[in-house]
Formats: C-alpha cells, sequence, structure tokens
C-alpha cells in the first residue's frame, strides 16, 4: 500500500488514542523551580484532569496510482506508482487538498473518475479510526477497573 497514507494514518490513531494525565502542581525544591508533576485523578491536587488529546481536524489521505491502459488502482505500492502518474487526495476539514505528481492527466478527470472512490474510501477510513478509538476507550476502562 501506499506509505504516505499509512504514515499519516498512524499518526492519526495514535493521537487519537493520547491520553495526557492529571497534573498538580509540586512545590519549589531548593533552588528548583515549581513544576507539574502526574498525579492520579483521585488526588485533591489536580490543577488539570486527565483527558484525551482532541483534534481538530482529521486528515483522511486516499492515494491512487495511474496504470498503463488509463487504468486506477487505489493505494497503490511504490511499483504502482512508478507506473504512471499519482494522485493523493487528502480530506481535511471538509475540503478536498490534491497532490499530482507525474503523467498528464487533467483535473476534470479527477474530480469525474476519483473523487467519488475517494469520498466512499474516506467513509470507511473514519469507520476504521472510530473503531480503533472505541476500543482504545474500552481498554482504558477495563484497566481502570
Amino acid at each position: 500500500g501506499n506509505a504516505f497514507d499509512l504514515c499519516l494514518l498512524a499518526a492519526l490513531a495514535a493521537l487519537e488514542g493520547t491520553s495526557l494525565p492529571s497534573l498538580a502542581e509540586e512545590a519549589a525544591i531548593g533552588k528548583l523551580p515549581m513544576r507539574l508533576v502526574t498525579v492520579p485523578d483521585s488526588d485533591g491536587s489536580v490543577i488539570c484532569p486527565a483527558r484525551r488529546v482532541s483534534l481538530l481536524s482529521r486528515p483522511l489521505p486516499v492515494t491512487f496510482a495511474q496504470l498503463p491502459g488509463s487504468q486506477w488502482v487505489v493505494d497503490p505500492c511504490a511499483a504502482e506508482e512508478g507506473l504512471g502518474a499519482s494522485v493523493s487526495l487528502c480530506l481535511l476539514g471538509g475540503r478536498w487538498l490534491v497532490f499530482h505528481q507525474g503523467g498528464g492527466t487533467d483535473a476534470s478527470r479527477f474530480l469525474e473518475e476519483l473523487m467519488p472512490v475517494a469520498r466512499s474510501s474516506s467513509k470507511a477510513l473514519i469507520e476504521l479510526l472510530d473503531g480503533e478509538m472505541a476500543d482504545a476507550m474500552d481498554m482504558e476502562v477495563t484497566a481502570a477497573s
């Protein structure tokens, strides 16, 4: 599969699965200034409660490569990308960003042929990421019990 898509989705899943710990102030010791330290949620001195990282936008990449004969493949490997043009579409904040590399394919072809596939792929990616988030939250609840 496409390395860019994989890396971006892995980073996105990691960030969405990140929990920030509860913090409390620790008094100054000698010449060391006061600092923030992690504490259990139940500690009475918590000044910042534990919380999950919340992203303002969720980038969803879908990459295509054009093979000989004007065939397009979704999620191409490096060898497939080397055969012709490649197009990476990334849904970010409700807008599609387009990166086109190689070949002479015109933009109208992206919109007519590839955008519907990208839209349906992004729905599957959302379901996959949401499922992973639900699993991560279930594991946190189980660990806390």
